[in-house]
């Protein structure tokens, strides 16, 4: 009996039997192995491609922010350059000759108030509801004037705390 045996486990059969499981099997794993493989790869590939398209939408945003920090930057710039104030001769010249001429209606109006008094003989030779109004009409106009000039003069030139904001903003 163990002459049959040894018989038959020395049979090319049985070995060639054993050598088609054998290669089956491995086979087997060989698939197994490939399809983790393949599975591990496109995992991997699919990491990747997240990854690049996290990284494209970060660089996106970068360069949507980047752009609106310029169009920022260029209107901060524009407002500065249309705010800037130059000194020149010219700018001065307009600034004195305001000064002047609101002096010289100040007085040519004070000379022509005396010589009509003058002439008309003084305030005596008026009724006194004529030079009510003619008083009080005087005033209205010489407020008017003043604060026409005062408002023109001033008002253009703007407070110093103004021009420091703005030599400050400069910079």
């Amino acid at each position: 009996m163990i002459a049959i045996l040894v018989k038959l486990l020395a049979s090319p059969i049985l070995g060639s039997i054993a050598g088609f499981l054998g290669s089956w099997l491995t086979k087997m794993e060989e698939r197994k192995q490939k399809a983790l493989d393949y599975q591990h790869e496109e995992t991997m590939l699919a990491a990747r491609n997240q990854q690049e398209i996290l990284v494209a939408e970060k660089k996106l945003q970068g360069v949507i922010e980047e752009g609106r920090l310029a169009v920022e930057k260029a209107d901060v710039d524009a407002f500065a350059k249309s705010q800037e104030r130059s000194s020149t001769f010219g700018e001065k010249v307009k600034n004195m000759m305001r000064a002047v001429l609101i002096s010289y209606v100040a007085i040519v109006c004070g000379v022509l108030t005396f010589l009509i008094y003058r002439q008309i003989g003084g305030l005596n030779s008026m009724e006194a509801t004529a030079l009510v109004t003619l008083f009080a009409e005087t005033v209205a106009m010489f407020f008017y004037m003043f604060s026409m000039g005062y408002a023109w003069f001033y008002g253009i030139r703007g407070s110093s705390s103004q021009k420091a904001k703005e030599a400050a903003s400069s910079k």
